[in-house]
């Protein structure tokens, strides 16, 4: 690397470049939406049948992954695929940043 990204203490100083970072809003959005395309209304239902025969069994991974789904996971800021399908049929990218606006909102710490 011929630029040096870190300081004294080898951390990486403000506004390097040294890693891309996340992935932007708009390439999780493509993925999630290739996802959704991907797998039909019988899929699913196939899948959450066997998680919920699972979870009655006792698996606490599936019991985590349906209390997600269906209680909601108050950590995670990423668009559902029903909010990026209101989105998509609003046409309007400001409800996008209105959208993180009131998550960061919802979640600021007192």
């Amino acid at each position: 690397m011929g630029v040096d990204v870190r300081d004294d203490l080898g951390r990486f100083t403000l506004g390097n470049s040294a890693s891309p970072g996340r992935p932007p809003r708009k390439t999780e959005q493509a993925f999630l939406r290739a996802m959704v395309a991907s797998i039909s209304m019988e899929d699913w239902i196939s899948i959450v049948t066997e998680a919920v025969r699972a979870a009655k069994l006792g698996d606490p991974a599936a019991r985590q992954w349906l209390s997600r789904h269906l209680l909601g996971d108050p950590a995670h800021k990423a668009p559902t695929p029903r909010e990026i399908e209101i989105l998509d049929a609003s046409g309007a990218e400001e409800a996008a940043f209105q959208m993180d606006v009131l998550y960061a909102q919802l979640n600021a710490k007192p």
